[in-house]
């Protein structure tokens, strides 16, 4: 397959190589399929190496074009990374908008894309990668060596169990089951579903019953339960649309009652 072509040679290994030897493309469908390959590595790279939780999720998008983004858990309509094979070598276009090298490898593109992201981000998508998921970024890397891209869905998909493998170089389509955790479009978790909030969703409509409360601010100070609340706060109102703060604000309040009260309990 591809006899004759000049290909880009990689330096090391195909999951941590830094710069690749990158020729020239003899043909569009070449150039693009190596630019698409290097932002589906990257991902991987993250997976491998700190960011065991983050997802990756390639799909065709209504344009014809493959795109692919990074998301924390559960936050898939809020990618904290887009790449779209239109953009060809420009990989951080729909991102920060700087530029990386043509021949840039996964490693120091996942570097590159990291820069920009919030640590908060970071943080939910940081942890171990499971066994599981370590044996889904080996196949992946297999079907890559034979020119496949995989695609979690396009405007047409109904059935979500698996991935397609698609190729500008084969015809034939191959099937791919879904990252480990993976969850289809649209079916994003909540915020009030969290197992952070739901308590305190609860807490809502017992502070009706008690509209006016007062606050030592004093016993908040160095306190981590409460700077944990207000870091899932800003992390909340990042990810959702304004319609949705006036809930965020009460139910942080509900929160910062809650955890009053307990803390006045616990020091009686």
């Amino acid at each position: 397959m591809n006899s004759g072509r000049k290909q880009p040679v990689a330096q090391e290994n195909t999951i941590i190589e830094d710069v690749f030897e990158l020729n020239e493309p003899e043909t569009a469908k070449d150039g693009i399929f190596w630019a698409c390959r290097t932002a589906l590595l990257a991902g991987a790279y993250l997976v491998r190496n700190g960011y065991g939780k983050m997802m990756i999720f390639p799909y065709i998008s209504g344009m014809g074009t493959w795109r692919c983004e990074f998301h924390s858990p559960g936050r898939q309509s809020n990618a904290f990374y887009r790449y779209t094979s239109a953009s060809y070598f420009h990989y951080l276009a729909d991102h920060c908008g700087g530029s990386v090298r043509r021949n840039i490898g996964p490693k120091k593109l996942a570097e590159a894309i990291m820069v920009s992201v919030p640590s908060w981000e970071k943080e939910q998508c940081a942890g171990e990668a499971s066994a599981e998921s370590l044996r889904w970024l080996e196949m992946v890397s297999r079907y890559l060596d034979s020119y496949y891209i995989p695609s979690a869905c396009n405007e047409y998909t109904e059935d979500y169990s698996h991935w397609e493998l698609v190729s500008l170089h084969n015809t034939q389509k191959l099937l791919l089951p879904p990252q480990p955790g993976y969850s289809k479009p649209g079916s994003d978790r909540h915020w009030s579903d969290e197992p952070f909030w739901r308590k305190y969703v609860e807490h809502c409509e017992t502070m009706r019953q008690e509209p006016i409360f007062a606050i030592n601010w004093e016993m908040c100070e160095d306190n981590p339960e409460f700077d944990q609340l207000a870091k899932m706060a800003a992390s909340t109102l990042r990810n959702v649309g304004e319609s949705e703060a006036p809930h965020i604000l009460r139910t942080t309040i509900a929160a910062l009652h809650h955890m009053f009260e307990r803390a006045l309990n616990e020091g009686q």
